[in-house]
């Protein structure tokens, strides 16, 4: 009986020449080849990238906002009033093309947080991005600086901080940054004076910092403002005021005062109280 000739597969060797071998992947800057171990010592720089970057809000939400009024307060409790208010205007500031305004308003504050953390001070701050027609995106920024750090602060915020943010220092744009005070001269809550004032006047810049809300959340009263209430019953008369569209973070708050950390702080109390 005839067997039907099974073909064979004939392999052809080829050698193996790192030259001439394909990429096989391409991991963490580490090209992996095919047949051998080649590595590259180029690694990609590694960039902030925002939550949604790519999802557009048209306004601030009201839990947000809630959420940057409820922080504000925190910080008082806690020994870190927000008693500085900085607002950067990022066309004005000459913003860098590569850079976006989440990654700017990143890096400004790592690096005001690690001058404050040179002179013993633990930074908080809340931040809100707008886009404004006529302006462009800017931020406003309520942030902690002692008294006795105000100048040095002042004078960096405003020329090398800047720069490393992508944009140009104060001295070549004069209207990319403003920086100013919250409550009156000298405030710190150890002092146990002005403390009257510094509250009445974070009101006010509070209601100004989140006027990106959504008119839409809930009614607006009388004076067509939208009044929210906070966590510890303070209510915000806000006046909500036409915004473009924000791709990425739109808002955010130091860690130190986030949600997480206020639960921690009201669980700390009970279990002392008990």
């Amino acid at each position: 009986m005839n067997r039907p000739r099974m073909k064979q597969a004939r392999i052809a060797a080829k050698p193996q020449n790192s030259d001439s071998l394909a990429i096989k992947g391409d991991r963490g800057g580490k090209a992996v080849r095919q047949g051998s171990l080649h590595m590259s010592n180029t690694r990609r720089p590694r960039s902030h990238v925002p939550n949604n970057r790519d999802h557009p809000s048209a306004w601030l939400s009201l839990a947000k906002a809630v959420d940057l009024g409820d922080a504000a307060e925190h910080a008082v409790l806690i020994g870190l009033p927000l008693n500085m208010f900085v607002t950067i205007h990022f066309e004005a500031a000459a913003l860098r093309a590569d850079y976006r305004a989440q990654d700017a308003i990143s890096k400004f504050l790592k690096l005001a947080g690690q001058w404050l953390g040179t002179q013993s001070v633990t930074i908080a701050y809340i931040w809100a991005l707008e886009h404004a027609t006529g302006t462009g995106e800017h931020v406003h920024i309520l942030l902690h600086c002692p008294p006795w750090c105000r100048d040095g602060f002042e004078e960096k915020a405003k020329g090398v901080w800047m720069e490393k943010a992508g944009m140009l220092p104060k001295r070549k744009r004069p209207n990319g940054i403003k920086i100013e005070r919250v409550g009156p001269r000298g405030y710190h809550p150890t002092t146990h004076t002005g403390h009257d004032r510094y509250d009445r006047q974070l009101f006010g810049v509070l209601c100004y910092h989140l006027k990106g809300l959504d008119p839409e959340c809930q009614p607006a009263n009388d004076n067509k403002r939208i009044v929210i209430a906070l966590t510890s019953g303070r209510l915000l008369p806000i006046q909500p005021e036409h915004s473009n569209a924000i791709y990425g973070r739109r808002c955010s708050r130091s860690e130190n005062i986030s949600a997480k950390a206020r639960e921690r702080y009201r669980a700390q109390l009970l279990d002392e109280a008990s």
